[in-house]
């Protein structure tokens, strides 16, 4: 999946970028729950969050995602951590 192709479609359909960007980010996380079996055991956004926050603190985790090489956004993958952790916490 190409993010940038992915969000310039949901600006298609009317959204700003800021917010193309936010829907996107919003529906892989929803996907990588439904698709990863949680989605049975997580009945709140509470549940949601502290999954992504104990997934976004290991240590693998973090050291996968900086050896991929992938920083499309150019900010530091703690940055982009904390911020994702941040959005879904106002949703």
């Amino acid at each position: 999946m190409n993010l940038h192709d992915e969000v310039e479609k949901i600006k298609g359909e009317g959204y700003s970028e800021a917010n193309a960007e936010a829907k996107l980010c919003q529906d892989i996380v929803l996907k990588a729950i439904a698709e990863s079996g949680m989605g049975r055991n997580v009945t709140s956004m509470d549940e949601v969050v502290k999954r992504v926050e104990r997934v976004f603190t290991n240590k693998k985790y973090i050291s996968d995602l900086e050896k991929s090489g992938k920083n499309w956004l150019g900010v530091s993958t703690n940055t982009v951590l904390k911020e994702d952790v941040d959005f879904l916490k106002s949703i």
